[in-house]
């Protein structure tokens, strides 16, 4: 996903895992600004499994919501 409009997020960001069919993990891969999760920056290069709910931030203001979808 390109995210241009941000020129805060990296080229090479962050990865989006899926575990399994219910579990997904993101992992920031040593961006430039960092990426956090319901407002902690994650650390660089370990996994951290996503919930339900759990707002993602990417560079300065670009944010996901981690939400179901049935």
């Amino acid at each position: 996903m390109a995210l241009d409009f941000d020129t805060a997020v990296s080229t090479r960001h962050a990865i989006l895992t899926q575990i399994n069919e219910t579990t997904w993990s993101l992992r920031d891969i040593g961006s430039a600004n960092g990426t956090c999760v319901n407002g902690k920056e994650i650390p660089a290069m370990q996994d951290v499994v996503l919930t339900l709910g759990d707002r993602i931030t990417l560079g300065h203001w670009t944010a996901i919501a981690f939400t179901a979808n049935n």
